[in-house]
C-alpha cells in the first residue's frame, strides 16, 4: 500500500510561493497601461500580432512595413482566437493580455482541482499541484515576466488531456474520452511544444490498453488532427 504524503508537509511552500506569486501578479498589472518596451519579453510580439489580427484577419497580409507578411503563416493562432472575444469587448491589447493571464490561471486551477477530486486525491492536493506547477519561479518567469501566454494556454490544454489519460489509465474508455478530440485539436492549434510532449503520455496509455481501445485512442487523435 502506497503511503500518502501528509498535506501539512506542503503548507510552508504553498504559502511562500503564493505570496511571491501575488506580488508578481499585482506588479505585472502595470502592463494594462504601459506598453512593454524592455528587450526581454515575448508579449510585445503577441500584442502586435493580436492588434494585426483585429485590424486585418486570419492569414491576411499585414502591410505595416517592408512588403508585409502573412499573419499566422508560421505561428499557431490558438491563443489569439481564444482572446479575440475579449479584444472585441475592450479594444485594448494591453488589457486583454492581462485578463488572458488571469483567465488562464483560473482555468488551470479549476482543471487541476476537478481532476484531483475525480481520481480520489482531493481538491487540496490539486491546489498544491497548481501552486507547484504554475507558481514556481520558472513558471512565474515564463508566464508573468515574459508573458508567454500561448505557451501557458498550451500547458493548460496539456494538463486537461494529461488528466484524461491518467483517469482512463485503469478504466474502460467511454464517450467522455472523446473530449480528447477538441482538446487535442486546440493544443495543436495553440503551441507546438506542448503538442509534441503530449504524445509521450498518449504512448504510455497505448501501452497499457487492449487493441480495441488502442484503435479508439488513435482514431480520436486522428479526428483531433483533422479538426485542427
Amino acid at each position: 500500500m502506497v503511503k500518502q504524503i501528509p498535506n501539512k508537509w506542503f503548507y510552508f511552500g504553498v504559502v511562500l510561493l503564493s505570496v511571491y506569486f501575488v506580488v508578481r501578479l499585482v506588479d505585472q498589472f502595470q502592463i494594462t497601461s504601459m506598453f512593454p518596451l524592455d528587450t526581454t519579453n515575448d508579449i510585445s510580439n503577441y500584442l502586435f500580432m493580436l492588434h494585426s489580427f483585429g485590424e486585418f484577419s486570419y492569414l491576411s497580409l499585414v502591410n505595416y512595413w517592408y512588403n508585409g507578411f502573412i499573419l499566422f503563416s508560421v505561428y499557431p493562432p490558438g491563443w489569439f482566437f481564444f482572446v479575440y472575444p475579449l479584444y472585441l469587448v475592450f479594444k485594448d491589447v494591453l488589457v486583454v493580455s492581462y485578463l488572458s493571464l488571469i483567465i488562464q490561471y483560473v482555468l488551470g486551477l479549476l482543471i487541476l482541482v476537478y481532476f484531483f477530486r475525480k481520481v480520489g486525491f482531493g481538491w487540496f492536493k490539486g491546489f498544491i499541484f497548481f501552486v507547484l506547477f504554475f507558481m514556481n519561479p520558472i513558471a512565474i518567469g515564463n508566464f508573468i515576466r515574459l508573458m508567454r501566454l500561448p505557451s501557458m494556454l498550451g500547458w493548460v490544454l496539456f494538463i486537461a488531456i494529461a488528466f484524461l489519460i491518467f483517469y482512463y489509465k485503469d478504466r474502460d474508455l467511454d464517450k467522455w474520452f472523446l473530449l480528447v478530440v477538441p482538446l487535442y485539436a486546440a493544443l495543436i492549434f495553440t503551441h507546438q511544444t506542448e503538442a509534441i510532449l503530449i504524445h509521450f503520455l498518449v504512448l504510455g496509455l497505448l501501452l497499457v490498453k487492449p487493441w480495441r481501445e488502442r484503435i479508439y485512442i488513435v482514431l480520436s487523435l486522428v479526428l483531433g488532427l483533422l479538426l485542427s
